[in-house]
C-alpha cells in the first residue's frame, strides 16, 4: 500500500528533467548511476547548484 503522502516520477533523460526538478519539491532522489547522457554523480552536481537540501540515493550495478 502507498501512503497518500508518497509522490513518485520516472525519468528517462536526467539532463531534460534537471529543469522540471527545478520547480518541484523534493526530499528524496533515487537514481542509477549510469543513465544516457549524464551519470549520476553529473546530476547530483547539477541539482545541488539550485537545492542543496535534497538527499540523494544512488544505486549501481556492475556485471562481470
Amino acid at each position: 500500500m502507498i501512503n497518500d503522502a508518497l509522490r513518485y516520477m520516472g525519468i528517462s533523460n536526467p539532463s531534460g528533467e534537471i529543469e522540471m526538478i527545478k520547480n518541484k519539491k523534493y526530499q528524496v532522489i533515487l537514481m542509477d548511476h549510469y543513465m544516457p547522457v549524464m551519470d549520476g554523480v553529473e546530476v547530483v552536481s547539477e541539482i545541488r547548484k539550485f537545492n542543496s537540501n535534497i538527499k540523494f540515493i544512488m544505486i549501481s550495478q556492475v556485471s562481470s
